[in-house]
């Protein structure tokens, strides 16, 4: 049995504020839940109300946010409500000491490389003065047509230089944009935790985990963690080997089956990665040796 128990990772789920409020979240904590990334479908509340909060604090949940995918950083008729969007994010995320996730919005007739301008922009405009500590983070997304390429928000990061702004990789987003050939080795997955590293990404790391399918370099539908598309094990004993403090949040349809096989992974992280290397090998035709030499 694997020893290096992953006391620095925590397992959360994705759902919507309105459907937390109606599931029975018992055997989801029994299970080892720790966050629960409440979705804000239009608006962004001054605080929780305060069923929410007894309800996250019996089962002992921390609270991450996604902010409403109104925001779109990119239209000019949208930023002013982009950035009061932001800043009520920040602010609400401050209460809970958390993050507040969103979606850089859709390139329109921008250039990849105006629409980081446009973003890192507004970003500033929008953190300037902010007293909040709460972290904003911006979200690598998984359609060709938006903005939210791992190059883009991390450039995006870097040219804004707050620490209330991190990049948040979503492997399974990263998956569907490379038509499903990254990452899909152990070293892809230490690549970028290797540039999050280098660039000062702080602790913890914050990540969205899926399987996805994926045609002509989108999103199509989020599937099972357990489909190892792409083989989040690998992310796992990246983070072990590295010494990470992450969360990890669950955006499956099948939420508390993934979660328990999400902890047994923990538990043995040699023989997930064995199997994930099977499960690779036979989706893609090659086995691990080749897809590292090649990649």
């Amino acid at each position: 049995m694997w020893c290096g128990r992953m006391n620095g990772i925590r397992i959360g789920v994705a759902m919507t504020l309105s459907d937390f409020e109606t599931s029975n979240m018992h055997h989801m904590a029994e299970a080892g839940l720790k966050i629960v990334e409440l979705g804000l479908e239009t608006s962004v509340p001054l605080d929780l109300p305060q069923q929410i909060r007894e309800k996250l604090d019996r089962h002992m949940l921390t609270p991450t946010f996604h902010l409403p995918f109104r925001i779109n950083l990119l239209n000019a008729d949208q930023m002013e409500q982009s950035k009061r969007l932001l800043q009520r994010g920040i602010r609400l995320a401050d209460r809970y000491t958390s993050i507040a996730v969103f979606h850089g919005g859709w390139y329109g007739n921008c250039t990849p490389e105006l629409a980081v301008e446009r973003a890192a922009s507004l970003l500033r405009a929008t953190l300037h003065g902010e007293e909040a500590a709460g972290i904003l983070g911006i979200e690598t997304t998984g359609k060709k047509e938006e903005l939210g390429t791992l190059d883009e928000v991390f450039r995006i990061a870097s040219c804004v230089d707050s620490s209330k702004l991190i990049p948040v990789v979503d492997w399974a987003h990263l998956y569907a944009r490379s038509f499903g050939r990254f990452p899909i080795t152990e070293e892809d997955f230490k690549q970028i935790l290797d540039r999050m590293d280098r660039t000062g990404t702080g602790s913890p790391l914050h990540f969205h985990v899926a399987g996805m399918s994926h045609k002509n370099g989108s999103e199509r539908k989020h599937l099972s963690v357990q489909t190892c598309l792409p083989p989040i094990p690998y992310l796992l004993r990246a983070l072990e080997e590295q010494g990470h403090s992450a969360n990890l949040v669950l955006e499956t349809p099948s939420p508390l089956e993934d979660l328990r096989w999400i902890m047994k992974v923990r538990d043995d992280i040699p023989a997930a990665c064995r199997a994930a290397a099977a499960m690779v090998e036979k989706e893609t035709g090659y086995t691990q040796s080749l897809l590292d030499f090649y990649s």
